[in-house]
């Protein structure tokens, strides 16, 4: 079902995001958090944040946001993103569509068409990432405090037994 400007519904996880993992591009990020600028892109949590705030987006840019920065360099055409925003079957302006999500994405991030840090647009072609994306690192286990001199390692900790 379509509503609002030619961009259609979608089922809500309580922010508005549906639940689809792998969707829109990923391959091999997980669900770790994608960093550019000021910005993380919580991809478990589907939220964007600044300086560690969430941020307001709706759920057809937040997708459009991480299919471009999973793939940060890479030309994306319209056609890819039209296939990732809407369900085969959809009836709506595309083209709008896919104009007020950038719009949008832009507006958040504070960038410029003209003079783009984050969103390159290649007429007739597509966008593309352009910002530098650093994945965050899998949480890391924290290592036992070493013995001081003289003292005796701990013993290490037992498998639980049933």
């Amino acid at each position: 079902m379509a509503t609002g400007k030619g961009l259609p519904h979608s089922g809500g996880n309580g922010n508005g995001r549906p639940r689809t993992a792998g969707s829109a591009g990923g391959a091999g990020w997980g669900g770790s958090p994608v960093r550019f600028g000021r910005f993380e892109l919580d991809l478990e949590q589907e939220e964007l944040r600044r300086n560690g705030r969430p941020v307001k987006l709706q759920d057809q840019p937040f997708r459009l946001l991480r299919l471009l920065a999973l793939q940060p360099g890479k030309v994306v055409r319209r056609e890819e993103i039209r296939e990732a925003l809407w369900d085969p079957g959809t009836w709506v302006d595309f083209e709008q569509g896919i104009n007020h999500c950038i719009r949008q994405l832009r507006s958040v991030l504070g960038d410029d068409a003209e003079a783009p840090r984050f969103i390159e647009t290649l007429p007739r072609k597509g966008y593309r990432f352009i910002a530098e994306v650093q994945k965050e690192p899998a949480e890391v286990t924290p290592l036992r405090a070493l013995p001081r001199p003289g003292e005796r390692a701990p013993a290490p900790p037992q498998p639980a037994t049933e």
